[in-house]
């Protein structure tokens, strides 16, 4: 079964719960005492972890194979969130599984996001890299992307070719040239972010050394009109457990030129993550 709606830690909750397998039982259900629910799918855990059990009454969440039992700190049931204290980064259930089962991921120490702003003025040689971030090598953390949003327009004279934008995974070495720009803070009193290096530059920046990953994250083609306008919006989370999209120390993200740009090109957008 589910909770689908909760109330206050400590009092008894009267709620509708999804119930399978029970013939005659129907309206508002009290829990009282322990709950047993499984737990699975724990980012940066090694092997299976098991909730055994959740105490309603004095909000204690035990949790095995997480270096020894630890207590939840808070239980919000009508936000399916349990913040778990005694670990380093603190966990927190974020959804429930296709089988009912809890999600634990570790709660970020901070997200931030960046602009992407790209004008045109002239021919940049396919091939380019026009935009470039990455996460400094010595970093300790771990970057989960959650949103990269793009938009390529147009507003040149009308010719009958197309802008092309390829989205991709690097690491090695960093870009260089260009301009910088400095991450925003979600949150202004959070740490500062390990992405050391986010340069843009529509005439490209140096990438001696770079190595590129895992193919393409995603590719952007806009019509060469004034009408025109082309939309990407990659949104990555945990599936059924698993990491979201994720840049470890050394990796980074870039955009390339796929055909030669114009003037009158424009590329803009915000890449969104989190660091654990």
């Amino acid at each position: 079964m589910s909770i689908m709606k909760g109330g206050t830690i400590g009092d008894p909750i009267e709620t509708t719960l999804r119930v399978s397998g029970v013939v005659g039982v129907s309206g508002p259900i009290t829990i009282s005492g322990p709950v047993t629910v499984g737990v699975s799918h724990v980012v940066g855990v090694s092997g299976s972890v098991l909730a055994v059990p959740i105490d309603l009454a004095s909000n204690a969440l035990v949790v095995s194979g997480v270096s020894g039992s630890v207590k939840a700190s808070l239980v919000d049931v009508s936000s399916n969130f349990v913040a778990v204290a005694g670990t380093s980064p603190t966990l927190r259930v974020v959804q429930t599984d296709i089988s009912g089962n809890l999600q634990i991921r570790f709660t970020p120490q901070a997200a931030y996001c960046v602009p992407v702003a790209l004008l045109f003025t002239g021919a940049t040689a396919l091939g380019a890299t026009v935009f470039g971030m990455r996460l400094v090598s010595n970093s300790t953390r771990q970057a989960y992307v959650r949103r990269i949003q793009l938009v390529a327009g147009f507003f040149g004279t009308t010719a009958g070719t197309t802008a092309q934008y390829v989205l991709q995974r690097f690491n090695v070495s960093a870009p260089s040239g260009g301009a910088t720009i400095t991450p925003a803070r979600y949150l202004t009193t959070a740490v500062s972010t390990d992405f050391t290096v986010v340069r843009f530059a529509s005439e490209g920046l140096t990438t001696t050394g770079m190595v590129v990953q895992d193919g393409t994250v995603g590719l952007v083609y806009n019509a060469r009109n004034s009408a025109a306008n082309s939309r990407f919006d990659f949104v990555t989370d945990a599936v059924y457990g698993a990491k979201p999209f994720t840049l470890l120390p050394g990796e980074g993200l870039r955009i390339l030129l796929l055909a030669a740009s114009v003037s009158g090109d424009t590329l803009t957008g915000t890449v969104e993550w989190e660091e654990t």
